[in-house]
């Protein structure tokens, strides 16, 4: 599945003139607050495209052209992201004394899209378009479902990396502004493992959906196949 990565950074500069900068560069706030941004993805049900040409749309609307095998009757695209946003305060304590403090961090983990195609020979209202809905259903409750429970766990590392930035002093704006982004950086690359971890289960349980019992099943419930 996609991965996205970005680094956002807002800064306020506040002009505290005195000489002893690396005394007063201290922590103004006990801890640095981390807000979770959960998006579980609007689902859009596709009936429109004939399952040979599932491949080349996922390909053109996402960039990802998954494996499919040449029967399938329906299949569920979750494509996730996930961003570190930080907000920081950078205060001039002399002419080349800047003090560097992460104020505050926010994530935003989930689904851009959940895209769910069914076969356009299977028509709503039909035993067979019913019995592929509810399959594909399924896989979008485990993505959410998933991406819930590894919410936490992203949050907590956040939480536990960016307790352990301190303010930095440095002696120019632009090194300022360089340590702040330094500082979303390395929460990022925290939460990276997770996420991918995050994944890599999200992938294991979906297959455990799709399983010749699981078909199986569907086929039997309908005539019309």
């Amino acid at each position: 599945m996609l991965k996205i990565f970005f680094i956002f950074l807002s800064i306020v500069f506040i002009p505290i003139f005195d000489s002893k900068g690396a005394e007063i560069c201290q922590r103004t706030q006990r801890s640095v607050p981390i807000e979770m941004d959960l998006n579980y993805g609007n689902v859009e049900y596709l009936n429109n495209k004939s399952n040979s040409n599932f491949q080349s749309y996922l390909y053109k609307e996402t960039g990802y052209r998954p494996k499919l095998p040449s029967q399938v009757r329906g299949i569920t695209f979750a494509a996730s992201s996930i961003s570190v946003q930080g907000k920081g305060k950078i205060s001039q304590l002399g002419i080349k004394e800047y003090c560097v403090e992460l104020d505050n961090v926010k994530i935003q983990f989930g689904y851009d899209r959940i895209i769910v195609l069914i076969d356009r020979k299977y028509r709503p209202g039909s035993c067979e378009y019913k019995a592929i809905k509810e399959h594909e259903d399924q896989h979008v409750f485990l993505h959410r479902d998933t991406l819930r429970f590894y919410s936490k766990y992203v949050h907590d590392e956040a939480y536990k990396v960016s307790q352990q930035i301190l303010p930095r002093l440095v002696s120019s704006e632009n090194e300022a502004k360089k340590a702040l982004e330094d500082m979303v950086e390395e929460i990022q690359r925290a939460v990276l493992p997770i996420n991918e971890f995050f994944m890599k289960i999200k992938d294991e349980e979906n297959l455990k959906i799709d399983t010749p019992e699981s078909y199986e099943k569907s086929t039997k419930r309908c005539r019309n196949w």
